[in-house]
């Protein structure tokens, strides 16, 4: 049976950026399979202009075996990436150039609880646990469109569960907060490329679930932000929902029960329309408390917002792990949800 992961209320709080927020520049950061994914979306139903998802659409020409970034008209930037120390090199690249620091930052991927799919660096870009990534980034638009679609099961739904109850998850060719220590130590010009109120979603599944999801977003705000700052790094509880159909924000999806997650996945791969499976989801928000950076997990919202700096409010969620356990044997492989592939786990 399902363990349900509950969640008890307590009360409201609302997180508010600063009326006169710093002067930046934003950046939609994305790894190149994802890339190949909006750009497939947008050919079957054209993006408006006033899509959240529309910078994230790759041209038809662009160049996909190496970082690239571009300046859109509205100002903003995009950066393709392979890996996470391309996409820190390329980043700072833009904030010197244009004399400005970051003020948002949004990085769109696959991901796990603590961890996003993708390489830490050239190495192991080039290693054999992350074939399977460059498989998806060298693939075609069609397959990276079709694996989007793949149904997650209750049983994979209860892997991830599971998986977020731990502190850390040593995985294959995925990018946690061991791997920003060290490339952030690489490019330590990184930090100085942030705003003083600098905003950082990532937009992945479940990346802020869990034990794994607290300790990567709390670790990751006191590896990048200086004490008290009004930075904030934002991270889904949930699964993420980013397709055509989604134009706010992006959007969440969970299990609830056997009857709803036996009808999405049956319907998911025939509509391929993320808003029909949408639910309220949850999101984990760091901020600067006494002494130390510390987050919170606030419910009720429709959508994860993350083109501008937007207030945030709901009620204020703490994730409760029932004591039994369900009958499934411990995580040694799981599929990368939206993917089609299956990385090793080691605890």
């Amino acid at each position: 049976m399902l363990m349900i992961r509950s969640f008890i209320c307590l009360f409201l709080l609302s997180l508010s950026s600063l009326s006169l927020a710093s002067q930046g520049i934003t950046i939609y950061s994305e790894e190149v399979g994802v890339a190949k994914f909006h750009r497939i979306d947008n050919s079957v139903h054209a993006y408006p202009s006033d899509n959240v998802w529309t910078p994230f659409i790759l041209a038809n020409n662009a160049q996909t075996d190496r970082t690239t970034f571009q300046k859109n008209s509205d100002g903003s930037y995009t950066v393709y990436f392979l890996t996470l120390e391309d996409l820190l090199v390329a980043s700072s690249q833009i904030s010197q150039n244009e004399h400005l620091p970051i003020s948002i930052l949004n990085i769109h991927s696959h991901g796990l609880p603590g961890a996003t799919w993708f390489p830490r660096d050239k190495q192991d870009l080039n290693s054999l646990l992350c074939y399977q990534w460059r498989s998806s980034a060298e693939g075609s638009d069609r397959d990276n469109y079709d694996q989007y679609y793949n149904p997650v099961s209750a049983y994979e739904v209860q892997q991830i569960r599971d998986m977020g109850d731990r502190t850390y998850n040593q995985m294959g060719c995925t990018t946690g907060l061991p791997e920003w220590k060290t490339v952030v130590a690489r490019h330590p010009e990184f930090i100085s490329a942030l705003a003083s109120d600098v905003q950082i979603s990532f937009l992945s599944c479940v990346v802020g679930l869990g034990r794994a999801g607290e300790v990567f977003t709390q670790g990751l705000a006191n590896l990048l932000f200086p004490a008290g700052s009004q930075a904030k790094i934002q991270t889904s509880v949930n699964f993420g929902l980013g397709d055509w159909s989604m134009p706010k924000g992006m959007g969440f999806w969970d299990y609830i029960s056997d009857e709803q997650i036996n009808q999405d996945d049956e319907i998911y791969p025939k509509t391929r329309q993320d808003s029909l499976i949408a639910q309220k989801g949850a999101v984990r928000v760091t901020h600067y408390s006494g002494s130390s950076w510390t987050s919170t997990i606030v419910g009720n919202q429709d959508s994860l917002i993350f083109n501008r700096k937007a207030n945030i409010s709901g009620p204020v969620l703490h994730e409760v792990v029932q004591a039994q356990k369900a009958n499934v044997p411990g995580v040694d492989y799981v599929r990368v949800p939206g993917t089609g592939a299956v990385i090793p786990v080691w605890h």
